[in-house]
């Protein structure tokens, strides 16, 4: 469980996020709502472990987080650069990050869940930004890690590449894993509950 409590942030005296409280469980996920500089990317950072909160406490089963720990097996964050190697080929690419990640068998898993197979031999920076995102998106599934955050996953995907995220994301979900997804276009997630962070301004 990812316990936040009453977090807040400030950048260049301005606040972005201020007292916000927040329970994720096991089977839980949420779509973060708001404008553009409005704290969702910064939210996602928070919780990744990648960027402090002016004031607040993240805990992890209720206990102080430890970010060694928790970069290695609790947490997988995908934000707007998709951080693929673009002189590698696709599987050369997801075969690294199962190494990384010392996770081979869910190689070709990932490969197949996408359906990046015909693909596999090709450099990463010859393929649509689509197929890019593909590929970003199933190391999510090698990295297998309990708690996903994901910002505007959706960008580039086609409409068959959308349906296999959504499905991914139902299968995280259905095993007890958790999901954060920040994104401009909850139409895609319709039936997931929503969290608008411009109500934590004051």
């Amino acid at each position: 469980m990812l316990s936040c409590i009453n977090i807040g942030l400030e950048l260049n005296n301005k606040t972005v996020l201020k007292s916000l409280t927040l329970s994720l469980l096991p089977g839980s996920i949420y779509v973060l709502k708001g404008a553009n500089g409005s704290g969702k990317t910064s939210l996602l950072q928070i919780l990744a472990g990648l960027k402090s909160p002016t004031e607040g406490n993240l805990l992890w089963n209720n206990k102080a987080i430890d970010y060694e720990l928790y970069h290695k097996n609790i947490v997988s964050y995908l934000g707007h650069e998709i951080a693929i190697k673009k002189d590698l080929s696709v599987f050369d690419n997801l075969l690294l990050w199962s190494k990384l990640k010392s996770s081979e068998l869910l190689l070709n898993p990932a490969i197949s869940h996408f359906q990046l197979t015909e693909m596999e031999d090709i450099q990463c920076k010859y393929l649509s930004a689509g197929w890019q995102k593909r590929v970003a998106l199933a190391r999510m599934i090698i990295s297998n890690t309990q708690l996903w955050l994901l910002d505007e996953p959706e960008a580039n995907l086609d409409e068959k590449g959308m349906e296999l995220l959504l499905q991914l994301l139902q299968a995280k979900i259905a095993s007890g894993g958790m999901a954060i997804i920040a994104s401009h276009n909850q139409s895609y997630y319709n039936k997931i509950p929503i969290i608008n962070v411009e109500d934590y301004k004051t």
